[in-house]
């Protein structure tokens, strides 16, 4: 999801570090300028639910509205604060 010209926030996930239940991690990739950083989120998802055009889990149940909602929420922590650090740094 590319939020304006300097930053670009992706969701993923990284199916190579899938665990013994075939849960993987969603990891968080941001683009700022040119520099690329990623981390994970600490939640575990089966890879097969997950949408990744959407950055979001399929279905409507409980799971899936749980990490979606969640991912929202990283989502616009991550604006925030790129918003508050253009407006000081401007």
């Amino acid at each position: 999801m590319k939020v304006n010209q300097n930053l670009s926030i992706l969701f993923w996930v990284w199916k190579d570090k899938a665990d013994e239940t075939g849960k993987a991690p969603i990891y968080v990739r941001l683009i700022f300028e040119g520099v690329r950083a990623q981390f994970s989120m600490g939640q575990k998802i089966n890879p097969t639910q997950f949408n990744p055009k959407s950055g979001m889990l399929r279905g409507t149940s409980e799971e899936a509205k749980t990490v979606n909602n969640y991912i929202n929420l990283v989502k616009g922590k991550i604006q925030q604060h790129y918003n508050i650090l253009i407006t000081q740094f401007d």
